[in-house]
């Protein structure tokens, strides 16, 4: 919830008055575990090829 709404309106969010908040939350986008979670992917049509989300 924090990050869409940090990023719904970015100036008013960056003014808040919550250091710790805002440190919180950059420390999460830059995490490795974050970045391979929230990979962004091709859009998908029903003529794609499954794609392999996780292997084992």
């Amino acid at each position: 919830f924090i990050r869409q709404c940090a990023f719904v309106d970015r100036t008013w969010y960056e003014g808040l008055d919550c250091p710790n908040l805002q440190r919180w939350l950059q420390e999460h986008l830059e995490s490795l575990l974050f970045q391979i979670i929230m990979k962004k992917r091709e859009l998908w049509t029903p003529e794609a090829l499954p794609t392999l989300l996780f292997s084992l």
